[in-house]
């Protein structure tokens, strides 16, 4: 299996397609987090199907929301153990993650 060591653009959208592939992670259980400031930075910078560049300062922050959700798993799986060992280590993560809304004001003219 072929691991991406970079991430990786798979949707590209706003408005109402943004809206509807929200709507659909979320009644899968898949977290949302919304970052308005680099949900636009990467929308301006990127295409769909594309890898965040390294060199671009971007990268740190997607890595950072990465990281969180990582942690949000390991948490999550713990409590579903009822093992809570690796709290000491992973620290308390809290099940809140951050939100803003953007106001559905990009417009993608290429999709």
């Amino acid at each position: 299996m072929d691991v991406a060591y970079l991430p990786f653009i798979s949707l590209r959208c706003s408005n109402m397609k943004a809206q509807a592939a929200i709507a659909y992670a979320e009644k899968e259980g898949i977290p949302v987090v919304r970052d308005v400031k680099l949900a636009r930075k990467l929308y301006s910078s990127y295409t769909a199907y594309s890898f965040i560049s390294i060199n671009d300062d971007a990268l740190m922050a997607v890595m950072d929301i990465l990281i969180l959700l990582r942690r949000v798993e390991l948490e999550e799986l713990d409590a579903f153990e009822g093992n809570n060992d690796n709290d000491e280590f992973y620290g308390k993560v809290s099940q809140e993650l951050p939100l803003e809304d953007s106001g559905g004001e990009l417009c993608d003219k290429k999709q």
